[in-house]
């Protein structure tokens, strides 16, 4: 059953879209069922779609109007008489469910005993496709399963490397969880733990804040440096500048983009004040008039997405920026220190913080994609909007070659 909405309370699918019963047999549709049944054996295509046609479907509106043309047809109704009897049908004819729809076809070109496997085919695509086609894009999960395996092997080479990938996979729970947000939209929802999401974004905070103290700990403590760091924040220290030189190279060619567009238009403002309030008429200068309007309406269209486009590098360029400062920072105080003696005791902390921070951050993972599947069932749930209720029923009219 598909809701409705609207003034006219016409049927709609689930995000909105307005429902059009021609959906049913739409190409896509009738292209799998067509392929599907092997077809192209007795008909070509094109004539495959002709045969088909889609009709509201009512036995309660027929016998309705049955009943009402019944009505109108006994003599001397006066005028009072026919306005009645058209309130009372029009009451009757809202209350009826029009949500009911027969496909219609013709049969005379492939075997009998296909027809009912190809009316059934039918409806089936159609829900298939339009249901997949309406449905909001659900964020895919990049999530490890092996992330605890791979941050013991990164650990046995660096402590910073490890923390450092351990780092980009919060990130990316970090994302993963505001995706989930977004379309949750409000929603109440919970794990059958009881939790929300709310509490896993809480959890999140806490690993970050213990990711932040061990990574301190290793810049503050030589003893939890390996000769490797060095490399390693030189390594990512060249890639990201790399990566900001790019970035900053991208947008310095959209401001100068921008510049020769605002240019043109600013050239152009006073022949385009001078035609903005003349009329026009059917004369040689119409099609110029017309090219000068848009003209600048896609220069006008130009500039805006040039300057969303430069914003969104200039947050780009902000992040990298940051990023690349924390590890120029991180690679000069380690730098700066002194040879020390290995501390065993610190190692020991560090290690014991460690495995409980990744403990901690597997245990988040599973919930988060735990909650993606219950956010996905229940949501897919929802766009449950046709059910088969039993065997195609198909009706062979004696006046028609007609099957539906």
């Amino acid at each position: 059953m598909l809701p409705r909405s609207g003034a006219n309370n016409n049927p709609v699918y689930p995000n909105k879209k307005p429902f059009n019963r021609l959906d049913i047999i739409s190409p896509p549709v009738l292209k799998q069922v067509y392929e599907q049944n092997g077809l192209d054996k007795f008909l070509s295509f094109k004539d495959f779609q002709k045969k088909l046609g889609v009709v509201n479907f009512s036995q309660k509106r027929a016998f309705l109007e049955a009943e009402f043309a019944s009505k109108l047809s006994k003599r001397n109704l006066s005028a009072t008489d026919l306005a009645e009897l058209e309130r009372s049908y029009r009451e009757a004819e809202a209350r009826i469910d029009d949500n009911i729809y027969k496909i219609i076809i013709r049969q005379d070109s492939f075997p009998p005993h296909l027809a009912d496997k190809v009316l059934g085919g039918i409806v089936q695509a159609w829900y298939e496709i339009y249901r997949d086609l309406e449905s909001d894009k659900l964020p895919t999960s990049n999530i490890n399963s092996d992330i605890e395996q791979k941050m013991h092997d990164n650990l046995g080479q660096s402590r910073l490397l490890a923390l450092d990938h351990l780092s980009d996979y919060v990130k990316q729970l970090d994302e993963f969880l505001k995706q989930l947000q977004e379309i949750l939209n409000n929603r109440s929802l919970s794990l059958p733990s009881g939790e929300y999401i709310g509490d896993l974004q809480i959890a999140l905070q806490y690993i970050k804040r213990y990711q932040d103290m061990l990574q301190q700990m290793v810049v503050d403590s030589q003893s939890l440096q390996s000769s490797f760091d060095t490399i390693y924040l030189q390594s990512r220290i060249q890639n990201v500048q790399f990566e900001l030189d790019a970035l900053q190279s991208k947008r310095q060619m959209l401001l100068e983009w921008f510049e020769m567009v605002q240019g043109r238009t600013s050239g152009g403002e006073k022949k385009a004040h001078s035609t903005e309030m003349t009329s026009f008429t059917i004369d040689s200068t119409v099609l110029n008039q017309l090219a000068d309007l848009y003209r600048r309406d896609a220069i006008n269209k130009i500039r805006s997405d040039i300057s969303s486009e430069s914003v969104e590098l200039g947050d780009t360029i902000a992040t990298v920026s940051a990023q690349l400062s924390h590890y120029q920072k991180m690679l000069e105080r380690i730098q700066q220190q002194q040879k020390q003696q290995a501390d065993v005791a610190n190692q020991e902390l560090f290690n014991s913080i460690f495995n409980k921070t990744l403990q901690n951050t597997v245990s988040l993972s599973r919930k988060v994609l735990e909650f993606r599947k219950l956010l996905t069932d229940e949501y897919f749930s929802s766009l449950e909007f046709y059910t088969p209720v039993g065997g195609t029923a198909l009706f062979r009219e004696r006046t028609s070659p007609y099957v539906g």
